[in-house]
């Protein structure tokens, strides 16, 4: 093959398993609230759009669910060390998991094209899917150069990457980052913890480099 897709987008995937799946996922069902889930109304067609949690006043994308599930946490934080460590970082730094909510998406429901742009990663960890109940599909960032006829063909191949469905599995990836669901045809509900993450800026870069995983001091909540 002589054309060479270059510049990827760095996309995050990390499958829970053994003790890891089995308390992160006690510890979201606990806190699951299926009577505490509204429509995404900030959508141009809220009638068929998933079902998200709110905080305790009823509002959209304020809730921080992560502060009530240590065990899940746990997991998120090394998973997101983990992505920066892999993108090149040396040492950790301060971020703040900013928020965290449970979405609901039914038959019939989907999420439309959206991005999280005031964050610096986004991300999706599924509690509950069949597989076959809407896939993410992540959009190319280069689509909207879609005037530029090379661009155009290119992405008619690489417009979006559906991803895959397993409960247990977190995909982390840049908040800017256009993104979707499918339409679940399917009669049971795909139950996701959706989340945004901002990380520190110097010059706050903590370059101590015994911090781990395990020491909360490099990580702080607003």
């Amino acid at each position: 093959m002589t054309i060479h897709n270059l510049f990827p987008t760095p996309v995050y995937m990390k499958q829970a398993v053994g003790n890891t799946l089995r308390e992160s996922n006690k510890d979201l069902w606990n806190l699951y609230d299926p009577d505490n889930m509204v429509k995404n109304v900030h959508t141009y067609n809220p009638t068929s759009s998933h079902d998200v949690s709110t905080d305790s006043e009823g509002n959209l994308f304020a809730s921080n669910i992560v502060k009530e599930t240590p065990n899940f946490t746990r997991f998120l934080e090394r998973s997101i060390i983990g992505y920066l460590m892999e993108l090149g970082m040396k040492h950790t730094i301060p971020f703040a998991i900013t928020e965290s909510w449970f979405t609901r998406t039914s038959q019939g429901k989907h999420a439309p094209i959206h991005s999280h742009g005031n964050s610096d990663i986004s991300g999706v960890y599924y509690l509950q899917t069949n597989g076959m109940d809407g896939q993410l599909a992540l959009r190319n960032p280069m689509n909207p150069a879609n005037g530029n006829l090379v661009n155009f063909l290119n992405n008619m191949k690489w417009g979006e990457k559906k991803m895959p469905l397993k409960n247990g599995l977190l995909m982390m990836w840049p908040a800017y980052l256009e993104h979707s669901t499918h339409i679940n045809d399917t009669p049971e509900d795909r139950i996701s913890v959706s989340f945004n993450v901002t990380l520190s800026r110097p010059p706050y870069m903590n370059t101590n480099p015994g911090s781990s995983a395990h020491n909360r001091s490099h990580l702080y909540y607003p």
